[in-house]
C-alpha cells in the first residue's frame, strides 16, 4: 500500500510554476538593466572614472536608501561586475592593438 492509496487522495500531478508578471519580471531582469548600464558608463567614460562613478552611485543609493540590494545587485556585487566589464575591455582593446600590428616583438 503507498501512501496516496490510503488518503484518498489520487496521484500527486506536476503544476508549471506561474508565469512572473508586472514587479516580478522587473526584479528578474533588473540585474542585466544594471551591467547593462555599466557596459554603457564605460563605453562613455575613461574606464578609472567610470568605475569610481559605478562604485559612487551604488554606495550612495545602498546607504541612503537603507536598502542592501539596488537593481538586484549589492555594492559588492556591482563592484565586482564593474572590475569584470574594466578587465574585458581592457583585454579585447590588447587584442585590437595586437591584431593591427601596434605591437612588434
Amino acid at each position: 500500500m503507498t501512501d496516496d492509496e490510503g488518503s484518498g487522495r489520487g496521484p500527486r500531478v506536476a503544476v508549471p510554476p506561474p508565469t512572473p508578471v508586472g514587479p516580478d519580471v522587473m526584479q528578474r531582469y533588473a540585474p542585466f538593466m544594471a551591467i547593462a548600464a555599466m557596459i554603457g558608463t564605460y563605453v562613455a567614460l575613461p574606464p578609472a572614472f567610470a568605475m569610481t562613478l559605478i562604485g559612487a552611485i551604488w554606495l550612495g543609493l545602498t546607504r541612503g536608501l537603507g536598502r542592501a540590494r539596488i537593481l538586484g545587485l549589492t555594492l559588492t556585487e556591482a563592484l565586482a561586475w564593474a572590475a569584470t566589464i574594466a578587465i574585458v575591455e581592457f583585454l579585447a582593446a590588447l587584442a585590437l592593438l595586437v591584431a593591427s600590428g601596434g605591437i612588434r616583438a
